[in-house]
């Protein structure tokens, strides 16, 4: 129970950092957006086993974060939630590619680089969303998405997608409470109540669901969520959209890290 709890905390807890008033939350979301799928398109373009020039590319999730007055614990948090999916898909690499790789002075395995290559990329493209959402909501990215294009359909239909996981969650959590009230004291689910559990709490969840449509319904919701057409991009969302947008051509088009170890190198030999 403690886990669904925690679970659904950590999801208001990032739509509330929306709710900040730092430079970075008062950005138009479509400039937000725009720069997170440049840096996305940016970090992914990369060779798998290319690995020291992804490191400066964490220049942008910290600044923006930091920029934000984001906590980072909720981001680390959701990063280690993610983490198995990112570390498992590249975990088998190191045992089927044993191919010696020369990385400056050394010979490492292609498989360890094809690992580390893949977990900093899903690190980083992770920490890069968190942060997104966490500066724009949810509410901020469906606008965003409008502007770029997309149908209608598909963002009404995240957004609702996102507003009925949570509850689904307090379904879970509130069934999952009564079970243990009820249990007397028995730790996990028995095997009497391991099949109609689930099925009580999606039949809960669908119930709340529709007594939740209805209530938009008369509020006037016929199946499309509005968009602001008052926001419009600013000299300063421009600013920062082509900033970022300079900032990750020359990280992929300049080896920075060896750039700065060559000039360290001919410093200390001078």
């Amino acid at each position: 129970m403690s886990r669904v709890s925690d679970s659904l905390l950590r999801i208001r807890e990032l739509e509330g950092l929306s709710e900040g008033d730092s430079p970075v939350h008062g950005l138009h979301p479509l400039a937000k957006l725009a720069a997170t799928l440049l840096y996305l398109v940016a970090v992914t373009s990369f060779p798998n086993k290319e690995v020291s020039r992804l490191l400066p590319f964490a220049l942008f999730p910290i600044v923006v974060a930091s920029a934000a007055e984001l906590p980072a614990r909720p981001i680390l948090a959701r990063l280690l939630f993610a983490s198995p999916l990112i570390l498992g898909i590249g975990a088998l690499n190191p045992f089927f590619d044993r191919a010696l790789v020369a990385v400056g002075p050394f010979a490492v395995p292609g498989g360890w680089l094809v690992f580390a290559s893949l977990a900093l990329k899903g690190a980083l493209t992770v920490s890069a969303a968190i942060i997104l959402v966490g500066t724009t909501g949810a509410g901020g990215v469906g606008e965003a998405l409008l502007l770029l294009g997309l149908p209608r359909i598909f963002v009404t239909q995240f957004l609702l997608t996102f507003r009925y996981l949570s509850l689904l969650m307090e379904e879970t959590a509130r069934v999952l409470r009564a079970h243990e009230l009820r249990s007397l004291g028995r730790r996990g689910i028995g095997k009497e109540a391991r099949g109609s559990l689930p099925g009580g709490v999606l039949v809960r969840t669908y119930e709340r669901g529709m007594r939740v449509y209805e209530a938009m319904r008369l509020r006037g919701f016929s199946g499309d969520l509005p968009r602001d057409p008052g926001r419009r991009l600013g000299a300063r969302d421009l600013a920062y959209l082509l900033s970022w947008a300079a900032v990750f051509l020359v990280l992929r088009t300049v080896d920075l890290p060896e750039a700065i170890g060559s000039f360290l190198i001919k410093a200390v030999s001078r």
